[in-house]
């Protein structure tokens, strides 16, 4: 599906035919029984930038993606965010205290993180050390700022509004 979403065409190589019943995505595929005719899909591939018999099957891409994610318009963070959204704003605030356990839990983990650089030559936090080193707050700013960007130019070409991002739902 993640390759459907980005335009990529796929095939299925099977030699015991179509036999997947657990899930329905091998029907938006072509599927080639042998390496022969993989090979000749193949080339046909880089002759017409096409494989054989993908086309014929957009029809069951678009049932399948309905199916499965229910839409393929690149919206479902949003739908999925204002999913949150509207569970923050449904939810008392004292439920989410805090049990003493929880903050046993939060206080040692916190400890360990911050004791990392010390404790670590005796072995009881060389993982979160090791962790906590390769952690780059800067390089994730920038990631951040990067994928921001992209979203707000996605919304920008699709004439998407803050207002219009948050009336869309899931159903």
């Amino acid at each position: 599906i993640e390759a459907w979403m980005l335009n990529k065409q796929t095939c299925l190589l099977n030699p015991n035919g179509i036999d997947f019943p657990r899930a329905n995505v091998y029907k938006g595929s072509p599927n080639y029984p042998d390496t022969e005719s993989l090979q000749n899909a193949i080339n046909i591939f880089y002759k017409r930038n096409e494989l054989p018999g993908f086309a014929e099957l957009v029809t069951n891409r678009k049932e399948i993606i309905q199916e499965t994610i229910q839409w393929d318009d690149g919206l479902n963070h949003v739908r999925a965010g204002n999913e949150i959204i509207d569970l923050i704003e449904n939810t008392k605030s004292d439920i989410a205290k805090e049990n003493i356990s929880q903050k046993i839990q939060r206080i040692k983990q916190n400890l360990q993180y911050k004791l990392s650089p010390i404790l670590r030559f005796f072995g009881l936090t060389k993982n979160i050390y090791q962790r906590k080193k390769r952690f780059n707050k800067q390089e994730l700013s920038l990631y951040q700022n990067e994928l921001l960007d992209e979203q707000i130019e996605f919304f920008k070409k699709n004439k998407l509004s803050k207002s219009d991002l948050r009336n869309i739902r899931c159903i």
